[in-house]
């Protein structure tokens, strides 16, 4: 059995392939993450792999041509996908224009149809069945021969116990068990929690607090919003002197930062409901308050169960995981204008533009159709006119 782990995600297979693959959520793949993979032989730990990889680039993570990650992350959007989206428009207005002067002219004929068939003589084919009975006399044949029948020899078979499940709790706990030998391996997923206390006697605590004041600069800010793991912030925290603790809030986040002379670099994980992201987070530190604005653009990702790693392939060929046509093996020959990057900041700016072309365009079609459903109602109203009272 083979055990990979990276940050909360596990997998565990049983008869792994020689050449075989999985796929990491893109909530681990998009930060640096350490991979972890241990290989178990009958209840014994045979090899242990740790390896680091670094983060990779989000965009590229994409195995689909249309879906919901990239309608919600337009700077993953190359532009010959743009080019390949205007051409498919442009098509399918052509096929529907063609569509509705084929439904007219079929109106049309059913129109003249009944205005040229008024004052005729209605007639109606009807189906009948006409039923007949004949007698028919079977004879019989009969055997006087005698049979034997004999029946397999029957053969007696211990049942054999395949499988016995153990549990090591009350069952209510998720656990895994792994049988090892004669005992049991029960492996859990949470962390455990250790609380060291120490009393002392006699003795009496104080705070001292530091007179300084803290300032904070961003130096990294990614993630994903309305997701598991949200966006990790790197930042850099500075004290004035000596060495104080920080208390920072960012709209409805609030953490403690370390702040030194030299200044601390930490991490923190932030969640946040939208992709755009404009904070002016406080610092409170003993003496005064001061503020740095926190400003980005999150990614979407899909809600998954990040829990689990996924099966890619058992060859040196990487399959696509959600069933969509990839990108490469569709359009392999157009992959190398992807690389022509000279409008990726230019991309960047005119997202709400695009945003607001896509709500003109399904504005127009929605008033195109109303047109289209008004129209074949006039029609029907011309073929079936309304009694003259």
């Amino acid at each position: 059995m083979v055990e990979v782990c990276s940050g909360k995600s596990c997998s565990y297979m049983q008869e792994p392939e020689k050449s075989q693959r999985l796929a990491l959520p893109q909530e681990v793949m998009m930060f640096e993450h350490e991979v972890n993979v241990k290989m178990w032989k009958k209840g014994r730990l045979l090899q242990r792999i740790k390896k680091s990889c670094p983060s990779s680039p989000f965009c590229e993570s994409f195995t689909c041509v249309v879906c919901l990650e990239r309608l919600y992350n337009p700077q993953c959007i190359s532009w010959v996908a743009i080019f390949l989206g205007i051409v498919a428009i442009g098509v399918t207005y052509y096929l529907l224009s063609i569509l509705i002067k084929l439904l007219t002219i079929s109106c049309m004929c059913c129109y003249f149809a009944f205005r040229w068939a008024r004052g005729m003589k209605n007639w109606c084919c009807k189906y009948c069945r006409r039923d007949k009975t004949e007698t028919v006399s079977i004879q019989l044949a009969s055997s006087k021969s005698r049979f034997r029948y004999r029946p397999a020899n029957s053969i007696a078979t211990k049942i054999m116990i395949v499988m016995i499940v153990t549990l090591l709790t009350t069952g209510e706990d998720s656990c895994t068990d792994i049988p090892r030998g004669a005992s049991l391996l029960a492996h859990f997923k949470e962390e455990a929690a250790a609380q060291l206390q120490i009393t002392l006697d006699e003795f009496s605590a104080s705070a001292m607090t530091s007179n300084t004041a803290c300032e904070i600069e961003v130096f990294d800010f990614k993630g994903c919003y309305n997701c598991k793991t949200g966006a990790q912030m790197t930042y850099r925290c500075q004290s004035d002197f000596a060495t104080a603790q920080a208390d920072v809030k960012c709209g409805t986040n609030q953490f403690l930062a370390l702040c030194t002379e030299q200044g601390s670099i930490g991490e923190t994980w932030l969640s946040f409901g939208s992709r755009l992201v404009q904070e002016t987070c406080t610092v409170s530190c003993p003496r005064r308050q001061t503020t740095f604005a926190l400003e980005g653009r999150l990614n979407y990702i899909a809600d998954t169960d990040a829990s689990s790693l996924t099966l890619i392939d058992t060859l040196d060929t990487v399959r696509n995981v959600n069933g969509s046509i990839p990108w490469d093996q569709l359009f392999g020959s157009l992959s190398f204008l992807s690389s022509f990057n000279i409008f990726g900041k230019l991309w960047s700016s005119l997202s709400n533009v695009m945003n607001g072309i896509v709500l003109v365009v399904v504005i127009w079609m929605a008033l195109y159709v109303r047109t289209i459903v008004t129209r074949i109602r006039s029609l029907y109203h011309v073929v079936v006119p309304k009694k003259v009272l």
